[in-house]
């Protein structure tokens, strides 16, 4: 299935805002299931990416606040504070980075979800590597090619 993509958050200002001079290809992939935190970003590594990983939400949220990244994937069910629960947070901290969610439990309602909490986009697992890359370059792109409407 292809990646759903709403847009782009509303906010202002914040850490890395998907600036690529900024921050480079750095992401921060927030997502409990170890094998998959492993095989995403092994496959991102050997995309050029820089990964750094958090095992669920509440460290997802210290490591933002002392580092900064080009974007967040961000699985949406996970224990404790999930991913749904944290883009709220996540829009406060860095409201100019994109982040996309990752789920398997995805519909029309987790869409318009994710789009009022302010995702960039959203991947329905099983994806392909080429639907994450498409979505990661969409969402790393200058901000004008990002809206079409901006200069």
């Amino acid at each position: 299935m292809s990646p759903f993509v709403p847009g782009e958050s509303d906010g202002s200002g914040g850490n890395c805002g998907g600036m690529q001079s900024a921050c480079g290809k750095r992401i921060l992939l927030v997502d409990d299931d170890e094998d998959m935190r492993n095989l995403l970003a092994d496959v991102l590594g050997d995309e050029g990416y820089e990964v750094t990983q958090a095992a669920n939400g509440a460290e997802a949220l210290v490591i933002l606040h002392r580092e900064t990244f080009a974007a967040v994937l961000l699985d949406k069910r996970m224990p404790g504070l999930s991913g749904m629960d944290l883009l709220p947070g996540l829009r406060v901290i860095c409201p100019e980075t994109p982040v996309i969610v990752i789920t398997a439990f995805g519909d029309a309602d987790t869409a318009a979800e994710g789009a009022e909490k302010g995702a960039f986009g959203l991947l329905f697992k099983p994806f392909r590597m080429d639907e994450l890359r498409t979505i990661l370059d969409r969402a790393l792109a200058p901000r004008a090619s990002r809206t079409g409407t901006r200069a």
